[in-house]
């Protein structure tokens, strides 16, 4: 049996990664107060930065519609983390 890896400041990351697509239909938000649909996005693009790891693993930083916005999250992201970022919106 492999002994778990522990990494105490997070995994070492491999990239910072700019994703894109459409929200179809509202977002589901859950919360000690219960449970409501959010229609602010709805039917909207919407771009995703994650922290991907060298194993794969995704941490979403930022979800939102403003790609600008996405950008410097990126870049603020990749300069912490000390990686590159791909940007691989269509």
């Amino acid at each position: 049996m492999t002994e778990p890896v522990f990494y105490p400041d997070g995994p070492p990351a491999a990239r910072v990664e700019i994703t894109n697509g459409l929200q179809i239909g509202p977002a589901k938000l859950t919360s000690q107060f219960g449970t409501t649909l959010d229609f602010t996005n709805a039917n909207c693009m919407t771009f995703c930065v994650d922290v991907v790891d060298i194993e794969g693993n995704r941490l979403t930083l930022y979800d939102d519609v403003s790609y600008e916005k996405a950008i410097i999250e990126a870049e603020e992201a990749a300069h912490d983390w000390g990686v590159r970022v791909d940007d691989v919106t269509a």
